[in-house]
Parts: C-alpha cells; sequence; structure tokens
C-alpha cells in the first residue's frame, strides 16, 4: 500500500505542478518514481514538486526540462517556463529572513559603505543586499579584499580575476550573471578610458557572452584580426592609435582600423589617426 502510494502521481492544484504533470504525461511518465528517473533526482524530491510542497530550485527545473524535454520541444518548454517564471523572479529579488542580531551586523556594514560610481562596486553592493550578506563575507568566499576604495583602485587585470573567482564561487542566478557580466566589461572599459594598462581583458568566452546579448552589430578583437589578416596585437595597437577603447567594436569602428592598417606608410596612419580621433571626439561632445 506504501509502495503504491510512493510511485503514484498525486498533483497539487498549483501552475507548476501542473505543468510538470502534463510534461510527463506526454513522456508516458505516470508516476513520481519514473519523474524521479527522467530528471534524476531521488522520489522524495519529485513528490515534493508535484504535490506542491516544494517548488524547483533553477538548476533543478534545468533538470526537469532537459528530462521531460528531450526534443525541445517549443510548446513543451513554453508550458514549462510560464508558470516557473514568477517563482524565479520571486526567488532572485526576495531578500533572506535573517535573525535581528545578524540583521543589525548587515545593517552596520551597510553604514560604513562609501558611495561609489564604479559599475562593479555597484553590482556587488546590490548582491550584497539581496542576499543579506556583507562585502567583507563575499570577500572571504572569492578571496579578494573588497570594498569601495578597492573598486577605485583595480586595475583592468585586477577585474578580470575578480570576474573568474565569483563566476566560479558564487551561486548566481542567470539575472545575476547577466548584470556582473556587463558590470565587470563596464568597469574594464572605463579604467582603460583612464590610461590604466590593460595586461589582460576579460576572456574571449566573456566577450561572446556578453556579445550574443547586444542588439546591435558588433565586432570582437579576433575578428577584427581576420579581417587585416593580422594578429589581435595588431589590432590592439590600431585600436591604441585610434582612441577606440571599446571591448565590442562598431562596424564604424571596426572600418577605422581596417583603413589604419592599409595605410601605406606612417605619416599617413598620423593623420588618418588624428582626424579619427577628433571626429569622435567632436560626436561624444
Amino acid at each position: 500500500m506504501t509502495e503504491q502510494k510512493a510511485s503514484t502521481l498525486h498533483v497539487a492544484d498549483n501552475p507548476m505542478s501542473q505543468a510538470i504533470a502534463k510534461a510527463a504525461a506526454l513522456r508516458g511518465i505516470t508516476s513520481n518514481i519514473e519523474l524521479a528517473d527522467a530528471v534524476d533526482v531521488d522520489d522524495e524530491t519529485a513528490r515534493s514538486w508535484t504535490g506542491g510542497r516544494h517548488m524547483p530550485r533553477f538548476k533543478s527545473f534545468i533538470k526537469i526540462v532537459e528530462g521531460l524535454n528531450p526534443d525541445d520541444n517549443p510548446d513543451v518548454r513554453e508550458m514549462l517556463m510560464t508558470p516557473y517564471r514568477p517563482i524565479l523572479a520571486q526567488a532572485i529579488n526576495r531578500p533572506r529572513n535573517v535573525p535581528e542580531k545578524r540583521e543589525s551586523t548587515i545593517n552596520a556594514a551597510k553604514k560604513r559603505r562609501k558611495e561609489t560610481s564604479s559599475p562593479l562596486g555597484q553590482w556587488f553592493y546590490e548582491y550584497v543586499d539581496r542576499n543579506a550578506t556583507t562585502l567583507s563575507e563575499v570577500g572571504k568566499k572569492i578571496d579578494t579584499h573588497i570594498n569601495s576604495t578597492e573598486f577605485k583602485q583595480m586595475t583592468p587585470a585586477q577585474v578580470c580575476v575578480v570576474f573568474d573567482r565569483v563566476a566560479e564561487k558564487l551561486d548566481l542566478s542567470v539575472q545575476e550573471q547577466d548584470q556582473f557580466i556587463y558590470a565587470a566589461t563596464e568597469e574594464v572599459e572605463t579604467k582603460v578610458a583612464q590610461g590604466k594598462s590593460i595586461e589582460h581583458r576579460l576572456r574571449g568566452t566573456h566577450i561572446l557572452y556578453l556579445q550574443k546579448r547586444r542588439p546591435d552589430v558588433t565586432y570582437t578583437g579576433t575578428e577584427v584580426a581576420k579581417m587585416i589578416g593580422k594578429k589581435r596585437q595588431n589590432v590592439f595597437l590600431h585600436k591604441k592609435q585610434l582612441g577606440i577603447t571599446d571591448l565590442l567594436m562598431t562596424p564604424d569602428q571596426a572600418g577605422a582600423i581596417v583603413i589604419y592598417d592599409k595605410l601605406p606608410d606612417r605619416y599617413e596612419r598620423s593623420e588618418f589617426a588624428q582626424n579619427y580621433r577628433r571626429q569622435q571626439a567632436e560626436q561624444s561632445a
């Protein structure tokens, strides 16, 4: 009797549980044991989802989508995504419940913070507020001392180190990942514009990730290097001469580099670079 009850799908009257049950039925799954096998979790976890006692976390939700929709049917994917979107949004924005003593510690740390114009600093401030923690505690997790002064003094290379450590050691939501990539990229671009040396940039995979999410057409250093048939180092040097500091280049910037590279002597290159920098300064004025 107990085994029969454990293996049967008992579906709660909520949108997420109903969606999981419908997607499971399309795969011919009629029990929690079969559901657990399909999405690679234990039977108790599967029962908690269909019974409405718990909602799946994001990593578990990915397992559900992959296990119940292996053919990536768009209708099934949307059927699962529709009830999960508000759950995910609520999880991202909900402040954690903390004891009173803990809350006073967080408030004291918040009062000691200084205002920062650093994009990376602003992201960390928002992250610790949302997750009811402090900069000191996050710094320990990523093995980096972080505060408002540190953000200002970081070199582009140090920003890239922080990027890798955050990506590796903090369990970020999808939305937090996107926001962090944008903040780190803007931080590097800002420091380059201030004339700071850039021994390292964000890794190529990070730049491509950002590029895919931009609505406009852009080019990476690797792509422009292929246009001129040379190495990325040549593109980096050309950008420096033309005053281009963006990680991702617009068609106009890429075109300027191609023209600059094809000029026959250094006098023509110098004149072209001066005119280009002047035009860009006038446009931004």
